[in-house]
């Protein structure tokens, strides 16, 4: 699995699981996923996700000239 296959594939996990109710554990057993392996994702896309949201509020500060 290409690491983009592997982004699609672990984001539609993480989607899936902040639709239901749900603790990450409870996710991975009824979806057969590695707990350690969902949580490592989660965070990991979660930090792409922060980084990206953060970007366009430092450029709007910036002088144009």
């Amino acid at each position: 699995m290409t690491t983009t296959e592997k982004v699609h594939f672990w984001q539609q996990h993480i989607d899936d699981w902040e639709a239901m109710s749900l603790v990450g554990n409870a996710h991975c057993k009824q979806q057969s996923l590695n707990y350690y392996q969902f949580v490592y994702w989660r965070q990991r896309l979660t930090s792409v996700k922060n980084n990206l949201k953060q970007a366009p509020a430092a450029s709007s500060n910036t002088r144009q000239r």
